[in-house]
């Protein structure tokens, strides 16, 4: 056999034997991108679900604003109605410690003297 056969029949086993370890880490490097793509997708739809999830507790602490601020009206309101009530149970409990004949002759109409 000619050198340059063998040299020839040497380089193509070595490039078979490198070709065939090329496939086979490309094959590696496709199953990690595979399993890299499904870990993508499945952080992608995990996002996507945590965003609806935020934006209907979004509206939900909207609601709950809305329903705080009217609590606080209310409540407002009914410190005013309070202050109010007090004010009107002063006024006869002032009433109430005049004598009797002061309230009397106020009942009845007649003037002071």
């Amino acid at each position: 056999m000619d050198p340059d056969d063998v040299t020839f029949q040497q380089a193509a086993q070595d490039n078979e034997r490198l070709r065939k370890a090329l496939a086979a880490d490309l094959e590696v490097v496709r199953a990690e991108m595979t399993t890299l793509v499904a870990e993508l997708e499945s952080a992608r739809d995990d996002a996507r679900v945590m965003a609806e999830r935020l934006v209907e507790r979004d509206i939900a602490h909207d609601a709950l604003r809305d329903q705080l601020a009217a609590a606080e009206a209310s409540q407002k309101e009914s410190a005013e109605v309070i202050a109010a009530q007090k004010r009107h149970i002063e006024r006869l409990k002032k009433q109430l410690q005049r004598p009797i004949r002061v309230l009397a002759k106020k009942a009845l109409g007649r003037g002071n003297g």
